[in-house]
């Protein structure tokens, strides 16, 4: 679950992951990695939106 939302000076974020207790640890680190990922793309679009 991802939701973000506006303040005054940016903006939030809540990140919520779930996975089944039997994901093999291999595959949970390649998805956190992945957001990881996705979320420093993000951040610098919405910081290169604001300059």
């Amino acid at each position: 679950m991802t939701q973000f939302g506006d303040t005054a000076d940016g903006f939030t974020a809540s990140v919520t992951v779930y996975v089944p207790t039997s994901c093999p640890q291999d595959v949970l680190e390649h998805h956190l990695r992945h957001y990881a990922v996705e979320f420093r793309n993000w951040i610098i679009a919405a910081a290169a939106a604001r300059a």
